[in-house]
């Protein structure tokens, strides 16, 4: 048995009803899942079911079908910034940008075009 295959069968060993997974689709979307139980074979959560064997989902094809693997914190933090950032575009789309005033608008294209190493300086005007 591969070392890949050691550590993901001693993880799925280690789950309990109740734990959090990340689940990654085919084409990259994310999400989180709660295990609800286990069957001998399977994983089951809420709206989905995967082989204990490899963590991918029963029941679909090949080109569609997602994966469970361990749940980081670096997993967390991609959700929420893609969260973030859909409610942003979303709140863009929605705010009719001519209303805010010139001051506003520029505050935001300073705070857009900033570089990521002035973040110190977020809220200070020169």
């Amino acid at each position: 048995m591969a070392k890949m295959e050691k550590c993901f069968t001693d993880w799925v060993q280690s789950l309990k009803e109740g734990d959090k997974v990340a689940v990654i689709g085919k084409f990259g979307e994310k999400e989180i899942a709660t295990i609800e139980r286990f069957t001998n074979t399977m994983i089951v959560t809420k709206h989905s079911r995967y082989w204990k064997k490899d963590g991918f989902q029963t029941g679909a094809d090949r080109w569609s079908r997602k994966h469970i693997k361990e749940l980081t914190q670096d997993f967390i933090d991609e959700i929420h910034l893609t969260k973030q950032s859909r409610y942003l575009t979303d709140l863009f789309s929605k705010t009719a940008i001519k209303d805010l005033g010139i001051d506003k608008i520029e505050k935001i294209i300073m705070l857009l075009e900033r570089k990521p190493h002035d973040s110190a300086n977020v809220g200070q005007q020169s």
